[in-house]
């Protein structure tokens, strides 16, 4: 169905009909009937038939030649389209797609109806993939092939919120946040959805990567609400500086000294640091810091107290005399 064709029996001057006794060129005198559905896919039966006179002899409806056409049914490939739903939707599709219709011809020429399968989901059936197939068209003209397509159940996407102070400083302690369900409604109706979490805690400063799981497999947490950082920043240290702050040179060593405040320390820690410019000799201005800490829960960084400035000034010459040659100049005008 489909193809052109020609009819093959051409009856006109240029071909003849010939007898064993004698031969009739006149076209006129050759009929050709046909039975069945011309242009349709079926069974079409052609017969040619002579009526004259040959040699004096009369000649009616003699058959010349006969025979039959089988016109086949034209392939057509109906293709159902890929279709993607949430998991707890119900079972949707997006069509088909054809390929084979002849002559112009569309979904229209067809009869019946489309009907889907689902490959056997379900509302609240499990995410994942089903066979989206289809069936009810017929046609005398075609023979109608299905291809499935792939129904595809994604995961339901729910928010989470994050609970506890996710920003604190060192103070020995185990700090903690929580994640739970942002709208207890985005969880379909006698599903058992949980969220835990990893990451979620810790004592010593640093950052911790909270991130938080759901135990239903239907389900997923949005990229944007499934983690969460937990700062726990350095304690800052405070100082106690004791000593002057100025004084004259002599030649001796002279400085400052310092002790940790013991009440930025946290009971219990061990915490050791390191200083320059404690002491000196000769005159100048001198700042005296603490320069390292050996816990990482503890910083020096922005404490107020983690300097002092002290001096050693030049010492005074007392009873020096300077001796100055006497110099006599003559004005000469310049």
């Amino acid at each position: 169905y489909g193809d052109t064709w020609e009819q093959v029996l051409s009856l006109n001057s240029g071909l003849a009909a010939k007898f064993k006794d004698g031969q009739d060129t006149d076209a006129s005198h050759f009929t050709l009937s046909v039975s069945g559905a011309i242009g349709q896919a079926g069974s079409v039966t052609y017969r040619v038939q002579y009526n004259g006179t040959i040699s004096g002899t009369s000649f009616q409806n003699v058959t010349v030649c006969e025979g039959t056409i089988e016109v086949q049914k034209a392939p057509l490939t109906v293709t159902v389209n890929n279709h993607a739903i949430t998991y707890g939707d119900a079972p949707s599709n997006k069509g088909v797609a054809y390929s084979g219709f002849q002559n112009g011809e569309d979904a229209s020429s067809l009869s019946g109806t489309l009907s889907y399968s689902y490959g056997g989901y379900g509302v609240q059936s499990n995410a994942g993939e089903y066979e989206l197939s289809a069936s009810g068209l017929s046609s005398s003209n075609y023979e109608i092939t299905y291809k499935p397509g792939k129904l595809t159940v994604e995961k339901r996407v729910i928010d989470v919120k994050w609970q506890g102070a996710d920003k604190v400083t060192y103070d020995g302690t185990e700090h903690v946040i929580t994640a739970s369900i942002a709208d207890a409604g985005s969880v379909l109706a006698g599903d058992d959805v949980q969220i835990t979490c990893t990451g979620n805690k810790g004592t010593s400063a640093g950052t911790y990567n909270a991130v938080a799981e759901v135990n239903n497999a239907n389900y997923a947490i949005s990229q944007g609400t499934r983690s969460k950082a937990l700062i726990i920043e350095p304690r800052r240290l405070a100082f106690l500086w004791s000593g002057d702050s100025k004084y004259t040179y002599d030649g001796k060593k002279h400085g400052v000294a310092v002790a940790l405040d013991e009440s930025s320390v946290v009971p219990g820690d061990k915490v050791e640091c390191s200083y320059a410019d404690l002491e000196g000799v000769n005159a100048g201005e001198y700042t005296a810091r603490a320069i390292t800490v050996s816990n990482p829960n503890y910083t020096i960084a922005g404490s107020e107290t983690a300097t002092m400035k002290w001096v050693i000034e030049r010492r005074g010459i007392e009873g020096a005399k300077v001796d100055l040659d006497e110099t006599v100049l003559t004005y000469n005008g310049e």
